[in-house]
């Protein structure tokens, strides 16, 4: 039997070291994409709800961390797609224009100012959260919520006692 010289023993150690490297980044990849695959099947159905919003957030952080690992690059970029972005951003889509339709309601229920200018702040700040490129056009019920934005951040609840405008035509999405 040959014996191995230093630069060979040293050459095969590199390589395991690498090949076990490469292992588990692969398996970090795979598990993460599999917590982040999960958690977007287990929002189910989408209501204005703490435990709506919990789903949603949980799903989000896994698919971030997901993201974080090759899912992030060229090789697993398909995989990446697969995982269900698609899904979690129409999830969050539902969550904003429930919380819309919520304080909708409110509104033409005669609710208190205070309580509809808190929601307001609360639901914009989860919207720009979820939506951080501004790209709104998902939410199908947006225009209802800038213009009670724009009715309580102008003080303009006075001059439109008569007219609830986009508010109170906007029709009930189910």
């Amino acid at each position: 039997m040959e014996k191995l010289s230093k630069g060979k023993i040293y050459f095969i150690v590199v390589a395991a070291i690498a090949f076990l490297a490469l292992i588990l980044v692969i398996t970090t990849s795979t598990i993460t994409y599999s917590n982040a695959k999960q958690a977007i099947e287990n929002i189910g159905v989408v209501g204005y709800s703490e435990k709506s919003k919990e789903k949603i957030d949980d799903a989000q952080y896994k698919f971030d961390q997901f993201q974080s690992t090759l899912g992030a690059t060229t090789t697993f970029t398909s995989v990446n797609k697969n995982v269900g972005e698609e899904n979690l951003q129409k999830a969050k889509a539902a969550y904003s224009e429930a919380a819309i339709r919520d304080v909708n309601n409110k509104y033409l229920s005669g609710a208190s100012e205070d309580e509809i200018k808190a929601e307001l702040k609360t639901i914009r700040e989860t919207i720009d959260a979820y939506f951080a490129n501004k790209d709104y056009s998902i939410i199908s019920n947006y225009a209802t919520f800038t213009s009670l934005e724009s009715r309580y951040n102008a003080g303009a609840t006075a001059d439109n006692s008569g007219s609830q405008g986009g508010a109170a035509e906007e029709p009930e999405i189910c």
